[in-house]
């Protein structure tokens, strides 16, 4: 038996993703420098071999990310065919779970397949904890008398030198980072809204850098973000792919005066430094870090399209039934937009920046007590 861990992570071109597994490493560096980390891609089958050195190892460890879904296995981790042939305990650090809508009541009624109730039956009965990302996910588990669980929070926020620290309390806000959101693939509204977004910023701070950055690769073939493209370039509003890596992603969240916009994990990140964040939510991620974090989370969008709702997701995803309908009836699909959202923006921003930045210090405070969380956790692995 090697003194080591199997890391299972993500990482394919999302920055977000790359920045989960790099805190994630981090982390154990700092608190199991007695174990061996060995990181591998969630998203491919382990083949003969690599089975025969998790076998060799203290844990596998599914580290990170919305992988908590309903087909999570063998939908998100594929895994191997046979569970029983994994003989070390299989554990979770800092998942979370996926679901349009982010309400708390939806959270006991999340349905899981059956192979997605099979892994997380063996999470559960190896007998030592596993942690999860936000206190929404651990509602899911508990509901179904899965009780080895314990809420960490996402590894990407915990920056171990900013712990304790003071926040970063700008005069005025001379570096704007903005996080384009994903939802305008699927709605229109959401589309506007971040448009409607950038202007009034690029209007009320016209001596401020504001960059725009996609935290997905830039492709030429995507005609949405070719529009998103040609949009900045009419405004000279400048913009920057940060795909592929968590270095950037580090940088410009991390020395930024504020960010803002739709992506969870620039949030985090930026949270983690003590620079102030507004996070605008377009699906359950940033619902379930507000339970968490505290702090200027705004939900963007209102309600969701019947059809979208959970009790239909399972119909969704078997049939393909409610894309049918939708094309169909030439109806857009998608979430319904909160008009009100660049104006609330502009508001939180004056009045955190005018009050001492009273939400930032709350999301400071909450981060370091779910520190002393995450750490426990760390410390109880086999």
């Amino acid at each position: 038996m090697q003194d080591q861990y199997i890391l299972l992570t993500g990482g394919k071109n999302n920055a977000g993703d790359f920045l989960i597994k790099y805190k994630a490493k981090r982390l154990f560096h700092l608190h199991r420098p007695d174990r061996k980390i060995l990181d591998w891609d969630g998203w491919k089958p382990l083949t003969d071999e690599q089975v025969e050195v998790v076998n060799n190892s203290r844990a596998l460890i599914l580290t990170g990310g919305p992988s908590m879904q309903s087909n999570m296995y063998p939908g998100v981790y594929p895994l191997v065919q046979d569970l029983d042939r994994i003989k070390v305990p299989i554990l979770t650090m800092g998942v979370g779970y996926k679901e349009e809508s982010g309400l708390w009541q939806n959270t006991g009624a999340y349905v899981f397949s059956e192979g997605s109730n099979a892994l997380l039956r063996k999470i559960n009965s190896s007998g030592l904890a596993s942690s999860v990302r936000d206190y929404h996910t651990l509602n899911v588990l508990l509901s179904k008398k899965l009780t080895s669980f314990t809420m960490t929070g996402c590894p990407a926020l915990y920056e171990p030198d900013q712990i304790g620290t003071s926040i970063h309390k700008p005069d005025s806000y001379q570096t704007i980072a903005f996080s384009l959101g994903v939802s305008y693939l699927k709605s229109k509204g959401m589309f506007y809204q971040m448009k409607s977004l950038l202007e009034l910023l690029r209007k009320r701070y016209t001596s401020s850098k504001l960059t725009v950055y996609f935290h997905h690769k830039i492709s030429p073939d995507q005609p949405l973000q070719n529009e998103w493209i040609n949009w900045l370039n009419e405004r000279n509003i400048p913009f920057e792919d940060i795909s592929g890596s968590e270095e950037r992603m580090v940088e410009v969240y991390g020395s930024c005066d504020i960010h803002v916009g739709y992506r969870v994990h620039a949030h985090v990140h930026a949270s983690s430094m003590g620079r102030p964040s507004i996070l605008i939510n377009e699906d359950s991620r940033g619902k379930g870090f507000y339970t968490v974090m505290g702090g200027m989370i705004l939900d963007g969008y209102l309600v969701l399209p019947r059809f979208n709702r959970p009790d239909a997701s399972l119909m969704y995803k078997s049939m393909g039934a409610v894309k049918k309908l939708y094309s169909l009836l030439n109806i857009e699909s998608g979430l319904e937009s909160y008009s009100g959202i660049p104006e609330d923006v502009l508001q939180q921003m004056e009045y955190e920046r005018a009050n001492d930045f009273p939400r930032t210090r709350m999301v400071r405070s909450n981060i370091d007590v779910h520190y002393e969380e995450m750490k426990r956790f760390l410390k109880s692995l086999p």
